[in-house]
């Protein structure tokens, strides 16, 4: 992402649905546990607060449930996704300042004997004049205390705590805003049972986050409704893109001309629908022509 502003106040909430997968504490099953397994949980793995500068976020308790001493470290990732919203890390923060704002852990090292606790405290510095998005991931980082080798660990060492950190704009800062623009909307069928995905493409050209959400609308050539289905919701982050699809249920177009016309909204804000033109053959297949305006290939 680049975002070259810089902060004044924060707002710190969950990353998107998808992401929280990379935040999953770290478990065994029982039974499982050898006595070189890593068994940690953190809590919370994602931030909602507001703060200012100097504010201390969290704090988040990290434990040892498993069965052998364990070393922790705690670093800071800039955080994004791919266009299915899978977590990216496109640069390592490592406790240093990145586009205005600056997260230092209180400790960054610690050390927990099975059954202990600890509280870390995370404090927000943030640089005058910014205003926009930034989006950290706080991993935190075990391993078995004393050296232990790496091949035995038996169970994942790594949790993430996920954050969306905004900064209100003051009187001579620049605007918050999320510029979102649709670039491709593709139109799939299941070769089994017919049913048709629509997806949307849509890049946040924008300095703050968007939820993006919508609708999709078969109408036949009179322009009469003949289908509707609902897009997935998705968080899309400044400088990224991000698909939201949706399915038709299959048997339901008679053989004749489509307009699917796919409405999406960014936040509050709604995007120019774009219309892509389809034929349904007499076996129910789609034979695709997309409107110039989406980019993306013709089947015809």
């Amino acid at each position: 992402m680049s975002r070259k502003h810089p902060f004044t106040a924060l707002f710190l909430v969950a990353i998107v649905t998808s992401l929280l997968s990379l935040s999953s504490p770290v478990q065994a099953l029982p039974g499982t546990i050898s006595r070189n397994s890593i068994v940690m949980r953190v809590s919370p793995t994602y931030i909602a607060t507001q703060v200012r500068d100097g504010d201390y976020i969290g704090p988040i308790t990290v434990s040892n449930t498993g069965p052998v001493p364990l070393d922790l470290e705690g670093v800071v990732h800039e955080g994004g996704h791919n266009e299915n919203g899978i977590p990216v890390f496109p640069a390592s923060m490592s406790n240093a300042s990145a586009n205005g704002v600056l997260l230092t852990l209180e400790p960054t090292e610690f050390r927990l004997m099975p059954g202990e606790s600890r509280s870390i405290k995370v404090r927000a510095h943030v640089s005058r004049g910014f205003s926009g998005g930034a989006y950290p991931i706080i991993l935190l980082q075990g391993k078995p205390a004393g050296g232990k080798q790496a091949e035995e660990i038996h169970a994942r060492s790594q949790v993430g705590v996920l954050t969306l950190i905004t900064v209100a704009a003051g009187r001579k800062q620049e605007q918050i805003c999320a510029s979102t623009d649709i670039t491709s909307i593709v139109l799939s069928q299941d070769p089994v049972d017919k049913s048709i995905t629509v997806s949307a493409i849509c890049e946040n050209q924008g300095n703050i986050h968007t939820t993006l959400s919508g609708t999709a609308i078969i109408r036949d050539c009179l322009g009469q409704p003949a289908s509707l289905t609902q897009l997935t919701s998705a968080v899309c982050l400044p400088g990224y893109k991000r698909v939201i699809t949706g399915r038709f249920e299959p048997g339901n177009l008679k053989k004749g001309i489509y307009v699917a016309e796919v409405l999406v909204n960014a936040g509050a804000s709604s995007l120019p629908s774009i219309p892509v033109a389809f034929q349904v053959t007499d076996i129910g297949v789609l034979s695709l022509n997309y409107d110039s305006k989406t980019h993306a290939p013709s089947d015809t």
